[in-house]
């Protein structure tokens, strides 16, 4: 949410963001990529693309082959095949450090609450206490989830802060899972999964314990998504058991 909101409150020093950051590396072309390109506009030297508004489009692979047509290997870091991806708030953080001479003490999240389906963006000091901030938009509405996004949110600690990777602060109640001892073999998890992983097959090695068979599924190309478990019509938290393959070793 705060990335479209930055678009369209700061396009101009976004702009000069991306033109500072072509200043130091030599790019063929620069790609604007979101999901709603309506009321944006940019030079012509910006190709704007409109992505597709399924989660997890912004993981970086993804981002990458919707909009430049290229796969990249799970073990391929972008920038080393050449490809820079860079969030809107970091281009507007270099525009602000340049022009303005500010330091990045601060960022934009998007503050949520998912129980009455509201949602606000805030500007926020690196070091804040997250739970001060949820309670001072949304106080005592429920238990106080954080992470880099949704899918793959955890509830916070007491004392945690927000760091450089906070995108978000949500209110919520614990998600609910049936945990179904059986698989129906439906296969949406696979169909769902953004990697193409065989996502049913490597729970039920986890739940036998035969962990060392994982390897041959190519468990690395997880990005942690929990596409798997929102979809899965057995209510099992598959994410947790990709997980538990994906760390094993």
């Amino acid at each position: 949410m705060h990335d479209y909101w930055l678009l369209r409150q700061y396009p101009n020093e976004i702009y000069k963001g991306i033109q500072l950051v072509c200043g130091c590396i030599k790019f063929d072309k620069v790609v604007l990529a979101t999901k709603d390109i309506s009321g944006l506009e940019f030079p012509g030297d910006i190709d704007i693309v409109e992505v597709p508004g399924f989660y997890p489009i912004g993981a970086e692979r993804i981002l990458i082959e919707n909009t430049l047509k290229i796969k990249l290997p799970h073990d391929v870091i972008p920038a080393n095949a050449g490809i820079l991806v860079l969030n809107v708030q970091t281009l507007l953080s270099v525009y602000e450090a340049v022009y303005l001479n500010r330091k990045a003490d601060s960022k934009y999240i998007t503050v949520a609450n998912l129980n009455k389906k509201q949602a606000r963006v805030l500007k926020v000091k690196l070091g804040s206490k997250i739970s001060e901030i949820a309670n001072a938009v949304y106080p005592g509405e429920g238990p106080i989830f954080t992470g880099g996004g949704l899918m793959a949110a955890r509830r916070i600690d007491d004392n945690e802060e927000v760091i450089r990777t906070t995108n978000f602060i949500a209110i919520s109640q614990f998600p609910y899972y049936k945990e179904s001892v059986l698989c129906s073999k439906c296969a949406i998890c696979v169909r769902k999964c953004p990697s193409g992983l065989e996502v049913y097959k490597i729970a039920e090695l986890v739940d036998n314990n035969n962990l060392d068979a994982v390897s041959k599924y190519n468990i690395k190309k997880c990005i942690s998504c929990g596409t798997c478990s929102y979809y899965c019509l057995a209510g099992r938290n598959l994410s947790y058991k990709m997980k538990i393959a994906k760390e094993y070793r």
